[in-house]
């Protein structure tokens, strides 16, 4: 199913939608705001109250904040800072996990 439309899915059935890279790889399509948008937007309709979405990223919060508190969305937003295992080698970057959390009706 295409995550930028998710029209068989019902209004509030998920408790947490994972996503790994997803939001990375929908940037770099050629109407990447839109798809983003899209999809962001999805996930927050499928969710439940209390729901949470997980986006494990590489963009950093100041080009990922934008788009996942953007208009359409109720939710809270926090991010964590984890660094890439790497086989034991230090300063390969890191990964950035969103938690947005749908507001408890």
């Amino acid at each position: 199913m295409d995550a930028r439309s998710l029209e068989y899915l019902p209004d509030g059935c998920f408790d947490l939608i994972v996503d790994k890279g997803l939001s990375d790889a929908l940037l770099c399509s050629p109407q990447n705001l839109i798809d983003l948008k899209s999809s962001i937007s999805e996930f927050h309709r499928v969710l439940k109250p209390d729901g949470v979405l997980l986006v494990v990223s590489h963009g950093v919060p100041a080009t990922r904040m934008t788009h996942l508190t953007g208009k359409g969305t109720t939710w809270g937003v926090e991010f964590k800072k984890v660094a890439k295992g790497g086989g034991g080698h230090e300063g390969e970057g890191f990964y950035y996990f969103y938690i947005c959390r749908k507001p408890k009706v």
